[in-house]
């Protein structure tokens, strides 16, 4: 949250949510909140009121020149303009839509690669269209070039197997790739499969990744699939859902059973919870019919 004095005496509050603007209000004596939407660069393409209704639409040329009324605030590419000069501020320097080019040098070193970096005023590498400078320093792609997502397994000396959901964004050659991990698994040795790794279904496996993509956890797994031989070794029910590849028992390490089922459970990413009172830890699955939701020893909770 952002608060702005302005003259005379009001001010204005902005709400941002990553790089966006996404709301905005007046403290002055009758208070107006504005929804802002931007566009794919972040631009702000339109506003509305509390009721939804539109009050306002911007259109600008590529290089950010509004081709509405003159912008006095956020506008092209998220950045704050100025009616009276026309310029824009990106942070580190002043840049005019205009002429489509900054004020002043570029305050990073010029890489050597490619030449076109040498030419320290121009904006987004003269591609408005593909880049954004998001602090006028450097020209970054509005997105990757090739986006793709992995997930790895990778065995350890201790018999278990970690498994990481990788977002993998390559922006080229000038921008290099970025990682980002989206969930990570810890596949135990299952005792009833006599020490080899627990195996979750496809569809398990992914709904565990999603909830520790959500929780920022590493979800440990100490059970997954099961035949029937082996569902019965360990005194699971006639109808498990381990028995269908569709269920897995859980810990998170430092959480009690009891948080550990309380987070899955809001992560909305099962159908059926349960929480066992006997160590066993807690069970997930994607169960579609009978009582869902959360469960202690399968007595439904509220």
């Amino acid at each position: 949250m952002i608060e702005e004095t302005e003259f005379p005496f009001r001010r204005l509050f902005a709400l941002i949510l990553g790089f966006f603007l996404v709301a905005s209000s007046s403290a002055a004596s009758a208070q107006v909140v504005r929804y802002v939407h931007t566009d794919g660069l972040g631009s702000v393409s339109a506003i509305t009121d509390a009721n939804r209704n539109t009050t306002e639409r911007r259109e600008y040329e590529p290089y950010g020149t509004s081709l509405s009324a003159s912008v006095d605030g956020v506008g092209y590419a998220g950045h704050v303009m100025d009616a009276a000069t026309t310029l824009t501020y990106m942070q580190q320097r002043y840049y005019d839509p205009k002429i489509g080019i900054f004020l002043s040098i570029d305050p990073v070193t010029a890489y050597e690669n490619s030449v076109s970096q040498f030419h320290r005023y121009r904006y987004s590498n003269n591609n408005p269209y593909t880049f954004t400078d998001p602090d006028g320093r450097q020209a970054v792609p509005d997105r990757p070039l090739v986006f793709y997502q992995i997930t790895t397994r990778t065995a350890t000396d201790s018999g278990a197997v970690n498994v990481a959901r990788t977002n993998v964004s390559n922006y080229g050659i000038a921008h290099g790739t970025r990682t980002e991990s989206r969930g990570t698994l810890t596949l135990l040795p299952q005792r009833s499969l006599g020490g080899t790794p627990a195996n979750p279904g496809t569809a398990v496996t992914t709904r565990l990744l999603n909830f520790s993509d959500k929780s920022g956890q590493n979800i440990e797994v100490t059970s997954g699939q099961r035949t029937v031989e082996q569902n019965r070794a360990v005194g699971g029910a006639s109808r498990s859902q381990h028995l269908q590849d569709n269920a897995a028992d859980i810990r998170i390490s430092g959480n009690t059973p009891k948080q550990t089922a309380d987070a899955a459970h809001s992560s909305g990413e099962f159908n059926r919870v349960n929480q066992y009172t006997d160590g066993r830890g807690v069970h997930v699955d994607l169960r579609q019919d009978g009582t869902q939701g959360r469960f202690t020893d399968w007595k439904p909770q509220k």
